[in-house]
């Protein structure tokens, strides 16, 4: 066997990764602030500490909860971790609003 094989059949891997972590949560919001916080500001008329804290806080919770995320996923399994995942953008929100149905949700978000 060469030893450039385990490249040659592994290279798909490689590349799926570089894009995963190219476009995930941990670049994406850090490389994007610079150019959508003065729009933030004068659309929704956020001061621009205050967009910078929420950005600093989604680091913090991201940093503090990523060894319980990868001990669950180690646990459970990377499919059903995933699952909750992407659930949980659609629950939680109403949860914290008190909102009972997502369609009273949307609607009270969409019109403040």
């Amino acid at each position: 066997m060469k030893a450039d094989s385990e490249f040659r059949r592994g290279w798909p891997v490689v590349v799926a990764g570089l894009v995963g972590v190219a476009c995930g949560a941990s670049p994406v919001p850090y490389t994007l602030i610079g150019q959508l916080i003065g729009p933030m500001h004068s659309e929704l008329g956020w001061s621009v500490g205050d967009i910078s804290l929420a950005i600093t806080l989604f680091g913090l919770a991201a940093s503090f909860m990523a060894p319980y995320v990868g001990s669950l996923t180690d646990r459970i399994g990377l499919r059903p971790a995933d699952l909750v995942a992407r659930r949980e953008p659609v629950v939680l929100p109403p949860a914290w609003t008190g909102a009972r149905r997502y369609p009273s949700f949307t609607a009270a978000a969409a019109h403040p």
